[in-house]
């Protein structure tokens, strides 16, 4: 089975290193992990390889599709006449294009690679760095109001 989840390749791996005292050398092996390469790779490589390529999509899909289900919610016409929702929305929006990012980059897990297009890889690194700055400087302006009121 070559697929995504070889659970049964991955147990052996985690037994083998059960019994081997020596797992030194776990964090060097874990970008084999994440490649797929399972052989070799020490107890914490495995379990990374494991959360990176299952639990981390779904936690980035409920995360997408609950800032949409908000970004509706605070769009709305009734509820922009506070500043606060407002402020909800902005981080609702810089949400949705960072965990589309993340998505998008994970894909190199997959056999959807994006970062085999030509320039794919600035392009997403850029992105996500202009949408990592809107979401501090949200942040940052939040904090400098709040600290104004008081």
């Amino acid at each position: 089975m070559d697929g995504l989840f070889d659970f049964e390749k991955i147990l052996h791996q985690l037994h083998s290193n059960a019994s081997d005292a020596n797992n030194a050398s776990d964090g060097v092996l874990l970008q084999g992990v994440l490649a797929g390469d399972v052989a070799g790779a020490g107890t914490l490589a495995v379990v990374a390889g494991l959360f990176d390529r299952s639990v981390a999509p779904v936690v980035v899909i409920a995360g997408l599709i609950g800032n949409l289900v908000a970004l509706l919610v605070f769009s709305e016409r009734s509820m922009q006449r506070r500043s606060s929702n407002v402020y909800l929305t902005a981080l609702s929006v810089v949400g949705v294009g960072f965990l589309a990012c993340v998505i998008l980059s994970w894909t190199a897990h997959t056999s959807i690679d994006v970062y085999q297009l030509d320039g794919a890889c600035q392009i997403l690194t850029y992105v996500t760095l202009i949408i990592l700055f809107l979401l501090n400087t949200i942040k940052a302006l939040n904090g400098l109001l709040y600290a104004i009121m008081l």
